[in-house]
């Protein structure tokens, strides 16, 4: 789980910023940390169209488990293992012949 670094899926929340920047080593980026709300929260600002959401839940490390950066995650990021989302971007208005 957690591309092999950590037991629980969502293991990387435990692992502090300093044992991050060693474990990624001189990679440009390990894997993407960010929770689910952050990634909806860009598509909606990139103006995206949130049509369907299927989200699973697992069980995973418990909120005293979470250092400093992430103890603001809510029960539903904290829960979430996956999502499928279909989205879509609203066509560019038409322009009028001039």
């Amino acid at each position: 789980w957690s591309h092999g670094l950590t037991k629980e899926w969502n293991g990387h929340w435990a692992i502090s910023e300093p044992m991050w920047t060693l474990m990624r080593g001189r990679r440009s980026f390990l894997i993407n940390r960010e929770p689910w709300s952050t990634h909806l929260g860009h598509m909606r600002r990139c103006g995206f169209e949130i049509l369907y959401v299927a989200q699973r839940r697992a069980n995973g490390i418990s909120r005293a488990s979470l250092t400093k950066r992430w103890r603001h995650l809510s029960d539903d990021d904290l829960s979430c293992d996956s999502v499928f989302v279909q989205a879509r971007k609203p066509a560019a208005p038409l322009r009028s012949a001039a």
